[in-house]
């Protein structure tokens, strides 16, 4: 842990700290995209649901609302870690200088890479937070097992937030913030299982499909949702724990890379 780490310790989390006071105080703006599960489920679960109201999913018929529900909260947990560490880190490096200014106290660019992907960690659990209680509110998700929502996705949170922070320290200028965003980020969560089976797919993209980690977070979340605690659940979360290190480690490789003069 150390050596991927480095010197990161306690100011690390001054820094996950700032970022979290900063959203308290703008939260009312910052919480606009909490909205968006509920749109998400109203147009997936109750749109495409009358439609189509079964599904079946690795060979049992479930239905299509309970079965997009926990991929709601996986898009949730992705696009709300993802987006702040790609977009809003690229903000507070770039244009608000925010970086710089921490930089100039005892806390290392480390310490700072490791806070904003902490900060990643703690919007995924956001994320899924705001989707679960609207899911609750309507009659889904109301089992035990959904204890386990907010493990993984603090866990996916800090593998996507890892991830987007990578993408914030070789992108050129804010524009091509759009690269990683619609062609890593979009495609990870409509070909991950969140709103149809994989089944349906052909053979390729099927395989393709399996190498894609919101595929593993979705059907952990789907499992945790249906009140099945079994492996699926605790290996899929040390699995995305596990991966986020080395995905971090290159995030502080690449950010040393960049702003280290």
């Amino acid at each position: 842990m150390n050596a991927i780490l480095g010197d990161t310790g306690p100011l690390a989390f001054q820094v996950w700290r700032r970022n979290l006071e900063v959203y308290l105080v703008t939260w009312r703006t910052a919480c606009i995209s909490l909205a968006e599960p509920v749109f998400n489920f109203l147009a997936f679960g109750l749109g495409v649901g009358a439609l189509n109201p079964e599904v079946r999913s690795e060979g049992v018929a479930v239905p299509y609302t309970a079965f997009v529900a926990p991929g709601i909260i996986g898009m949730s947990v992705m696009f709300q870690s993802f987006f702040d560490c790609l977009y809003g880190s690229y903000i507070r490096m770039y244009y608000q200088r925010t970086f710089d200014a921490i930089t100039a106290t005892p806390a290392s660019l480390d310490d700072v890479v490791v806070g904003e992907a902490l900060w990643g960690a703690t919007r995924g659990l956001l994320g899924a937070a705001a989707s679960l209680l609207v899911l609750w509110a309507l009659g889904y998700a109301r089992t035990p097992g959904a204890a386990a929502v907010p493990l993984l996705a603090v866990a996916g949170g800090l593998f996507f937030g890892a991830a987007g922070l990578c993408f914030t320290a070789v992108v050129k200028n804010i524009d091509s913030i759009n690269y990683p965003l619609h062609l890593v980020g979009v495609p990870m969560y409509l070909f991950g299982g969140l709103f149809f089976p994989l089944d349906v797919m052909p053979d390729w993209a099927w395989y393709v499909a399996h190498a894609n980690p919101m595929y593993y977070l979705t059907a952990a979340l789907r499992s945790a949702c249906a009140g099945d605690l079994g492996p699926r659940v605790w290996v899929t979360l040390a699995g995305i724990l596990a991966a986020s290190l080395p995905l971090l480690a290159l995030a502080l490789r690449l950010m040393r890379r960049r702003l280290v003069k």
